[in-house]
């Protein structure tokens, strides 16, 4: 159980990485800080999860990732009080990123 935790850590940092900065650039300059961190906190919930998900019942991969989107919009909403439209570009945008980013890793690393 501890190796596979230890195993899924380099996953899990370089989501976190990859969605604070794409966040980052797309919040207003006077909420940056606040943004990446509902941003960080949001996927520490959901990344785990998911993966959790993943493992114990396998449902396809894009159903999980619309999930994920799905949570983290209302979250993004709810805390930063932003309307629907912009909390689903916030989730959508970061998720897109972090997930092409895992299809080419999984391609490189698999092939």
């Amino acid at each position: 159980m501890l190796q596979t935790l230890v195993a899924y850590l380099p996953t899990l940092l370089l989501t976190l990485l990859l969605e604070a900065a794409v966040v980052a650039a797309i919040a207003r300059r006077g909420e940056r800080a606040l943004v990446v961190r509902v941003c960080l906190a949001l996927n520490l919930l959901t990344h785990p999860l998911a993966t959790l998900l993943r493992w114990q019942w396998q449902p396809e991969v894009l159903a999980t990732e619309a999930l994920v989107v799905f949570c983290e919009w209302l979250g993004y909403a709810q805390v930063l009080r932003c309307t629907l439209p912009r909390a689903l570009w916030l989730a959508t945008a970061a998720n897109a990123v972090s997930w092409f980013a895992g299809v080419v890793w999984w391609a490189v690393a698999v092939h």
